[in-house]
């Protein structure tokens, strides 16, 4: 719909009289507060009714986003929605301090709650995974060189565990022999009576902890009677933050050590549907794509190229010198640095991606974005897939979506599922929405079971 505004301006010509006179101060004071009354009593008849707004940070999409993120999980046991206007209330968009100031100030709160509750567990279990969630929430924006990142992360997963403990949550954690190295798993059984033959496996993506897909999809499939699984491959979790290990594109090794060990340890295991959660669906087409015992696909939400949302946020011509495995100039990796003191989104993905890439050059850092795409990854897949995406995904646009269906052109079917702003999905991974598409998830894994 097309609006169109038209303005008029008139302009008066006149015999100068005594109306042109000019008025003396205490006039003009008169008419002023003649003005006034008049607004104050007629404010009523023209003001415009107030109407909510959807953007926690009206002016910062990474501090609105991982607000909404935290909050999204209000449903499933991982905050209070009002604990969460409260702690943002007093942060400053862009203020990393002061973010983490108010998340862990929150975080410890919760933490008292739950030493208060000796004799309601579940109460006790709640306030505890609130503040799992909490402290997952305050060390997003802690750069990797604060010693309160590994700290607050330690804190949220003491709490995590304790919390699932209290709730009598039936879980198992998992050594996973990977290389010459050791990846972390967390392992729910489901109802055998049910669904508990089918495994929903969840990868993490760029920022995100194992522990957090639990209030992602976690609970979700318990209730339904679904195994679930989640993991820290390289560059996620504990991988990057107690073993240094870092982010690969070849995650077909990776999940396939994954599967494995589940496997091995659950026979009973007949189905899995594999997850990806954010930049985790490239990584899960990836693993759908070389191996067989994948049943089935879901990219929660679209993701096809990890470079594609900063080659197309700065000029070509600067875009060839980050892009490319030809030496660079050192002034371009300069000029990044100082482009970041103006985007805390710029900001702190770059700082994050050379920590859990492990490269120091933030060039170098977003050219290895470009081995994260799916290209040859999605032909290979034969398994049904489903993809998920909202119109007002920030890393997503319409040419995207039909790019990523068509790319999956051996798949038994693809289902593509575009939630709208009124839906209130319409953000990436459907954050805050989460009821909405894991119903659409699960409908769709019932309709594709063999």
């Amino acid at each position: 719909m097309k609006i169109q505004n038209t303005i008029f301006s008139h302009k008066t010509t006149g015999v100068p009289g005594r109306f042109s006179r000019p008025h003396t101060w205490k006039q003009w004071g008169l008419i002023l507060i003649l003005v006034a009354l008049v607004v104050v009593l007629l404010r009523s008849l023209w003001q415009k009714p107030e109407t909510g707004y959807s953007q926690l940070f009206p002016m910062d999409q990474t501090y609105h986003y991982e607000s909404l993120r935290a909050l999204g999980y209000a449903t499933t046991g991982g905050a209070d929605i009002n604990e969460i206007l409260h702690t943002i209330g007093d942060i400053e968009a862009g203020d990393s301090e002061s973010w983490y100031q108010g998340w862990a100030a929150m975080a410890d709160r919760k933490m008292a709650d739950a030493e208060r509750y000796q004799h309601d567990q579940i109460g006790q279990g709640n306030a505890l995974l609130s503040a799992s969630n909490y402290y997952r929430t305050a060390e997003f924006m802690v750069y990797a060189d604060d010693s309160r990142k590994l700290e607050t992360y330690r804190e949220s997963i003491a709490a995590f565990y304790q919390g699932l403990d209290s709730l009598d949550v039936p879980h198992e954690r998992m050594e996973i022999p990977y290389q010459d190295k050791v990846l972390d798993g967390l392992y729910f059984p489901g109802d055998m009576a049910q669904h508990g033959d089918t495994l929903i496996l969840m990868i993490n993506g760029y920022d995100s902890i194992k522990e957090e897909t639990y209030f992602t999809l976690g609970q979700a499939a318990l209730e339904r009677g679904f195994s679930f699984m989640s993991y820290d491959g390289p560059g996620q979790g504990s991988a990057i933050r107690e073993n240094g290990i870092p982010f690969t594109p070849e995650w077909g090794d990776v999940n396939r050590a994954v599967v494995d060990e589940v496997t091995a340890a659950h026979p009973e295991i007949r189905e899995i549907v594999l997850v990806g959660f954010s930049m985790g669906s490239i990584l899960a087409t990836k693993a759908a794509a070389a191996d067989p015992r994948i049943s089935m696909l879901v990219q929660y939400d679209i993701m096809y190229d990890f470079s594609l949302t900063p080659r197309e946020s700065m000029p070509a011509s600067f875009a060839e010198l980050i892009f490319t495995d030809e030496p660079r100039p050192a002034w371009v990796s300069q000029m990044l640095t100082y482009s970041m003191r103006f985007s805390s989104e710029v900001d702190w993905a770059i700082r994050h991606g050379s920590w859990v890439m492990g490269i120091d050059d933030y060039a170098e850092v977003l050219n290895q974005y470009r081995y994260y795409e799916i290209s040859q990854d999605a032909p290979e897949v034969t398994v049904p897939v489903l993809l998920l995406v909202g119109e007002n995904d920030h890393f997503v646009n319409e040419e995207l979506v039909t790019t990523t269906e068509e790319s999956f052109r051996q798949a038994e079917s693809v289902t593509s599922i575009t939630y709208d702003w009124q839906s209130g999905a319409d953000e990436h991974s459907q954050v805050g929405a989460m009821n909405l598409w894991t119903a659409d998830f699960f409908e769709w894994v019932y309709d594709n079971r063999g």
